[in-house]
């Protein structure tokens, strides 16, 4: 599945043949009956997936949600999409999804009885353990035969009365098989509908697996057979603290909280990275049963480890207070500790530092060719067609028109910190970058210049005076040896500019060079920055003049393109906004009034892109949204989704009093 095209354009809707299970801890599991898949949600999370009940994309859906203030945060808006198609509960139109078949089974037993003879005969076998340990190993290969064969029948007998008690909470049982290549074969079935029923039946489930086993092992302990050893064996597997035991299945329905399927495994790329996944992972912690799963796993080694000493003939007691051998075993267990922590380290940091390190060379080796001059240039017309198909701007046009431009691109070289188009000057060419960095200024009325676009390969240069009217006379000056195409101004003018507009041409020089060094935009797909640079429009502000009132509805949002700006809430001056800085994204993602003021404190310029194109903008953008929602909630001081009762200012009807 292809993750930005799903969260961009697939039109999904709700598949029709769901089913909700019970409603326990705020969270419920709810199955797609055919395919026999799972998604354990929250109700708000279930608002949502209940919108695509009319077909929609997701775009859509994240714009109607943030509309109708039932946003959930976005990291889990995103995950929840994916897992909800991967679990077919969404799905295409006209998609056709395979048929997982139920067996009928019977007879279904009561589910009261099982739950408590499964406590019961756990708890005998512990205790019997400890009053009745083995103590010896037996040496006749029919004892262990006949261990193994009664570990082979409990743990059969036990999925077949676990699956007679899902039966009788009207659940399904799917896949019954016997598995042969197991070093215990036994008969099993697919139980995994369980989890649509309560806590308590799940429990019931979960007991009824091991209640014959647990027996068993009671049985043999007491009458201190030769085969008890086996048994043993199978019971304290069974107990295991990790790895689908007992105590996995019962721990999660002893938390306060709903283990939803949107806070693990993450299947958004997004969520998959470390500092989200530890952050998930540490808010999701519940502490009090934490304590209790530790406390479970450090009791059951120290029974394993007693029993098995138990079995050898080694006391415990001797062991234990032999200081010479723990002397020679902590280290060891220290360092096998040790080696586990960074395994697990290693395993959540190797992709992050990975692409560090890319990154990093890459840096590298741009920043050795810009100042080495070390650029290849295109010398063929193929290459020169690439180069110029590959333009944002150039781009647009049609084949024709860029051959016409290719034929008449020539190389040149800028030192470094050497004005390559001075005030004043109307440019006779307009360049394309292809190696270095540039920095474009403005002139102030004091005469002094100020930074206004930073320029990198890629971008143009040059046509300020036939595209922009309020700063017909820029400066451009290289801040590393500069490699450029040049294209004579009026075959630019004549190709370029008459056929695409000024407008356009002035949205994807400047607006696009300024929007892509901007930290908010670091990590856009080229085409939401194109697509941003033609929504938004430059807006001028006197000084002193207010751009957004404290309390007025949300309107757009605004980029400081120039100038600077003054934010003040309730009358307190609370911060200052310069180019690059943005503000009135709270408000609109909210769909609130504005929480501040803003006012200019000079003469400025801003883009100002509308409140409905915002919204548009930034649902089909996941990259955009993210970024927004993690500022927004820096600023306010709490998440900004999902909204609560305090997280935004309720609109006052005329009329009315509050």
């Amino acid at each position: 599945m292809d993750e930005n095209l799903f969260l961009t354009a697939d039109t999904l809707v709700l598949s029709p043949d769901l089913q909700k299970g019970r409603l326990a801890d705020g969270g419920f599991v709810i199955k797609n009956i055919p395919t026999q898949t799972y998604l354990r949600v929250s109700e708000m999370q279930w608002e949502i997936l209940r919108m695509f009940e009319t077909p929609r994309t997701a775009p859509n859906c994240l714009e109607t949600s943030i509309q109708n203030r039932s946003c959930i945060p976005l990291r889990e808006f995103y995950e929840l999409l994916i897992k909800a198609r991967r679990a077919c509960v969404l799905q295409s139109p006209k998609a056709v999804s395979g048929i997982r078949t139920a067996c009928h089974w019977s007879p279904p037993l009561p589910v009261t009885p099982v739950f408590f003879a499964g406590i019961l005969s756990v708890v005998s076998a512990v205790v019997l353990l400890f009053v009745f340990p083995p103590t010896t190993v037996p040496l006749a290969w029919a004892q262990w035969v006949a261990g193994w064969a009664l570990w082979a029948a409990a743990l059969s007998l036990g999925n077949v009365i676990a699956a007679s008690v899902l039966t009788r909470m009207d659940g399904e049982v799917y896949r019954p098989r016997f598995l042969w290549q197991r070093p215990v074969p036994y008969f099993t079935v697919d139980l995994a509908d369980a989890c649509m029923q309560s806590p308590r039946g799940q429990a019931a489930v979960a007991f009824a697996r091991y209640t014959p086993l647990a027996m068993m092992t009671a049985g043999a302990l007491y009458a201190r057979h030769g085969w008890a050893l086996p048994l043993l064996t199978g019971f304290l597997f069974a107990l295991r603290p990790l790895a689908g035991g007992l105590p996995g299945q019962i721990f999660p329905l002893l938390h306060r909280r709903a283990r939803l399927d949107t806070d693990h495994s993450f299947a958004f790329s997004l969520n998959r990275r470390p500092s989200v996944y530890w952050s998930g992972w540490w808010k999701g912690i519940d502490w009090a049963f934490i304590w209790v799963e530790v406390a479970y796993a450090a009791g059951w080694t120290l029974a394993v480890t007693w029993a098995t000493m138990e079995v050898m003939g080694v006391s415990v007691k001797e062991v234990l207070t032999d200081w010479s051998y723990w002397e020679q075993c902590l280290p060891w267990l220290g360092a096998a500790v040790l080696v586990m922590f960074l395994y697990i380290l290693a395993r959540q940091l190797y992709d992050v530092l990975c692409e560090k390190i890319r990154q990093a060379r890459r840096w590298i080796q741009v920043w050795w060719a810009r100042w080495r001059g070390e650029v290849k240039l295109p010398d063929t017309e193929v290459a020169l067609m690439k180069l110029v198909g590959s333009n944002v701007l150039l781009g647009q046009l049609n084949l024709y028109d860029q051959a016409c431009i290719a034929r008449e691109l020539r190389p040149v070289q800028f030192k470094p910190w050497k004005t390559m188009v001075a005030f004043e000057e109307k440019p006779e060419r307009v360049g394309l970058i292809l190696s270095g960095r540039a920095v474009v200024f403005a002139q102030l009325k004091s005469g002094r210049r100020t930074p206004l676009v930073k320029l990198a390969e890629g971008n143009l240069f040059g046509a300020h005076a036939m595209v922009d009217p309020v700063h017909p006379s820029l400066a451009v000056r290289s801040s590393t040896p500069v490699t450029a195409m040049m294209i004579p101004e009026h075959i630019f003018q004549k190709v370029v500019v008459d056929k695409l507009g000024a407008a356009l041409v002035y949205d994807l020089t400047h607006k696009h060079a300024f929007l892509e060094r901007l930290p908010l935009c670091t990590h856009w797909y080229g085409h939401a920055l194109g697509r941003f640079a033609r929504l938004s429009k430059v807006v001028d502000f006197k000084e002193g003049e207010p751009i957004v009132d404290e309390g007025s509805d949300a309107r757009a949002f605004f980029i400081v393109y120039e100038g600077r700006a003054q934010v003040t809430q309730r009358g307190r001056k609370v911060g200052l906004l310069k180019s690059g800085n943005y503000f009135g994204e709270i408000g609109l993602l909210q769909n609130s009034s504005a929480v501040a003021a803003v006012s200019a404190l000079t003469d400025m310029r801003c883009l100002q892109i509308g409140k409905s194109e915002f919204l548009r903008f930034v649902a089909h953008n996941h990259h955009v949204a993210l970024e927004l929602e993690r500022v927004s909630s820096l600023r306010l001081g709490y998440p900004i989704f999902p909204m609560i009762a305090h997280s935004f200012e309720e609109r006052q009807v005329p009329g009315t009093r509050r």
